[in-house]
């Protein structure tokens, strides 16, 4: 895939409290060095907030901007440093990533990666998100 595909994103992201479901359009593209795929989430509390995965088979990236400042990195076994800013709260954030699952073909198929989440030092929780695309 040499171009910028237009796509359906389904993420699903649970935690040990809630599960979230967020549909969105988006763009899919590769580059040298792994896949790239964009989209906005409108946050009727915050605004508009872009966000980039870039991922690999073995590493994933979420980078967030607009409303919204993050940056989190996840490779299986690796303890990543992150944060997560808004006008309201800045917060450093830790991830230890426990899988990694990309299985696309042709610009369609699924991400599904699970992290335990440290975040100002307090207990961390096991999360996992899925993202379909389409």
């Amino acid at each position: 895939m040499d171009n910028k595909q237009r796509v359906s994103i389904k993420l699903e992201s649970v935690s040990e409290e809630e599960t979230t479901l967020q549909l969105a359009k988006g763009e899919l593209y590769e580059r040298p060095g792994g896949w790239f795929l964009r989209y906005e989430e409108p946050d009727p509390d915050q605004g508009v907030v872009t966000s980039t995965i870039k991922f690999t088979y073995n590493q994933i990236k979420l980078m967030r901007r607009g409303a919204v400042e993050s940056d989190m990195s996840f490779e299986v076994g690796v303890t990543h440093q992150g944060f997560y800013t808004t006008p309201m709260i800045q917060m450093t954030l830790e991830t230890t990533t426990t899988e990694i699952l990309v299985e696309l073909q042709e610009g369609k198929g699924r991400l599904r990666w699970s992290y335990y989440l440290l975040t100002q030092n307090d207990s961390s929780s096991l999360r996992r998100v899925t993202v379909w695309i389409s």
